[in-house]
């Protein structure tokens, strides 16, 4: 009886290894605009003038009319964008208003910022979200009035970590005037859910418009490629939501280092609310870490994401068989059962032997029949 027991375990041992394979993953999604939002200057009290407030908006490059602007219930409404023009520096438009008198000024705006790019992204610590920010600038007011001055001005910005909204200091050494008002950077955060069984993706976002209001944005289905473990390309896409809809110029080329994938998407127009195309521009990050595999190679662009199951082996031991599997596969557990209908954990315990998980299983009647399954 002894032998004929344990040559049915032994048989019932051929059926071995069951694993579900994710093929559906979600990975993290971050973005940072390239221009930023800087808002009007505290107004400043002039005898003859009244308080006096500066205005920005998106550049237009002329000069023979007034600043980029839309009327909004009456009132005129500006931009306050800031584009990146090269070099750390940035640029805008700004209007000058007097409450006595109305506007007085136009012109055109730059400031010089740091360029330190620490995590390698391709965009300057100051406008990442995530980082605080204590920074030098200077920059020029370039007068359109041929009889008013160009003026040169040096200052500071600072804003907490995590935080969307900071303030900055300018003064003019040619007047003796400071200036202080608040600045924003522009981001999103959302997700990645992606299939590597067809390649698909579907992206979805958070974002807030420049009067503060929250839309979550998600895109249609699409197919992305691998061009190698270092980087992917996602094609032109559309987001679209309880807000605005907002396509993507081109397609769209990540590059990976660690477990993210950086690089930079154009918009058509990223902020709708004014009536010409503004914040088109963002560095976009995807953090992936999914790597069933553990080779390092984040599963977004592994060539073979999934890990090949463990094996179970069998050998006897005395008048009992052992069962062993390797340690390296994490997250499995041993099941059993009698009809390959009710799967259970056995009564026996698991030790470990080397580099290897190891059950002693006692001859008994009847059939049992063990599997490796991951959650």
């Amino acid at each position: 009886m002894k032998s004929s027991s344990t040559l049915l375990l032994a048989l019932s041992l051929l059926l071995v290894d069951s694993r579900n394979h994710a093929a559906s993953r979600t990975a993290s999604l971050g973005g940072h605009g390239h221009s930023f939002n800087l808002g009007a200057t505290d107004p400043l009290f002039f005898s003859g003038y009244g308080n006096v407030t500066h205005y920005f908006t998106t550049p237009d490059g002329r000069t023979d009319q007034f600043p980029r602007h839309d009327i909004v219930d009456g009132l005129v409404w500006f931009s306050q964008e800031m584009v990146p023009v090269g070099g750390g520096k940035f640029a805008g438009d700004y209007a000058s208003y007097a409450s006595f008198v109305g506007w007085i000024d136009q012109g055109y705006f730059t400031m010089n910022a740091p360029t330190t790019d620490s995590d390698s992204n391709g965009l300057a610590d100051w406008l990442q979200v995530e980082r605080s920010v204590n920074a030098s600038i200077s920059g020029t007011l370039d007068s359109d009035i041929p009889s008013e001055p160009n003026l040169s001005y040096t200052g500071n910005l600072q804003r907490g970590a995590n935080q969307t909204r900071g303030n900055y200091s300018v003064s003019i050494p040619a007047t003796g005037n400071t200036y202080n008002g608040d600045w924003y950077v522009v981001h999103i955060s959302g997700s990645a859910s992606y299939d590597r069984s067809n390649n698909s993706m579907t992206l979805s976002i958070q974002t807030v418009n420049a009067f503060g209001e929250s839309y979550t944005l998600t895109s249609q289905s699409f197919t992305y490629t691998i061009n190698d473990e270092n980087q992917i390309t996602l094609p032109q896409f559309t987001l679209s939501g309880s807000g605005p809809t907002l396509p993507t110029t081109g397609p769209v080329t990540l590059q990976r280092s660690g477990d993210r994938y950086h690089g930079v998407v154009h918009f058509t127009d990223g902020e709708q609310t004014t009536s010409w195309a503004d914040f088109t521009t963002y560095t976009v990050e995807i953090f992936d870490d999914n790597d069933e595999d553990g080779d390092g190679i984040p599963s977004l662009s592994d060539a073979t994401p999934d890990a090949p199951p463990p094996s179970l082996t069998l050998q006897k031991q005395g008048g009992s068989l052992l069962i062993t599997w390797p340690t390296s596969a994490p997250g499995f557990q041993i099941q059993h059962s009698s009809d390959l209908n009710t799967w259970s954990t056995p009564p026996e315990s698991p030790i470990q032997i080397g580099d290897q998980q190891a059950l002693l299983i006692a001859p008994a009647p009847g059939a049992r029949i063990f599997r490796l399954k991951k959650p």
